[in-house]
């Protein structure tokens, strides 16, 4: 069995469109098909995907469908005009955020990514949240600062280079560290800041100033 997959959206067409795009990679499993957020929620529950294509308007779901599967991977597939929605998306555990235009071989390649572990966001997402994060208000500010003075600050220290998307061998590098104990750190930085991922903590160190 490869990479179990669920796919959650009105549009019949578009569903049938993505899954023959993932059986033909001959890596994936598409095990169920929802056409709305209810449906994406019975489908986690009875079929336990690793990874959830759910489009946006199944948002609104999507820390009930983590409460049930927290082992379930979620990308949110939106409009190219949604970019509004990214930070909300990143905000409630999601790990990819792509545009329904985009091309069968990027729906492909970010299932492969985000089973494996990693955030993927389109080029035109990134776009739109860097211009987000630059407009950072003073209670998001404080309340993140509030969180991070919780750390430690080796923790903090890698906290920050988490949060410049390095992953644990770099980090270890530049702390001179292992990265065994990089990995035992980042954990315990997810857990004491109540993070469901390294792109939530990311978030945070950024809106707390941490990394610039």
């Amino acid at each position: 069995m490869g990479i179990t997959v669920g796919i959650v959206d009105e549009e019949a067409l578009f569903r049938t469109g993505v899954r023959d795009a993932l059986e033909r990679a001959g890596e994936f499993e598409v095990v169920g098909e929802a056409r709305d957020g209810a449906g994406a929620v019975d489908l986690a529950k009875r079929l336990l995907p690793q990874v959830l294509l759910l489009n946006l308007g199944g948002l609104a779901f999507a820390e009930r469908i983590r409460a049930y599967t927290p082992d379930t991977r979620i990308v949110v597939l939106a409009a190219p005009h949604a970019h509004d929605q990214v930070l909300p998306a990143l905000r409630a555990g999601v790990l990819g955020f792509l545009c329904k235009t985009g091309k069968a071989a990027e729906f492909v390649h970010a299932v492969r990514v985000v089973a494996a572990g990693d955030a993927i966001l389109s080029p035109a997402v990134t776009r739109s949240l860097v211009a987000q994060l630059t407009q950072r208000s003073p209670e998001n500010r404080d309340h993140a600062r509030k969180q991070i003075s919780q750390l430690s600050q080796r923790e903090r220290s890698v906290l920050a280079h988490v949060a410049k998307g390095l992953g644990n061998v770099q980090i270890a590098r530049a702390l001179s560290l292992s990265e065994g104990s990089i990995k035992a750190h980042v954990s315990r930085v997810l857990g004491k800041l109540g993070c469901d991922n390294r792109v939530q903590a990311a978030m945070l160190a950024r809106d707390a100033e941490l990394c610039g």
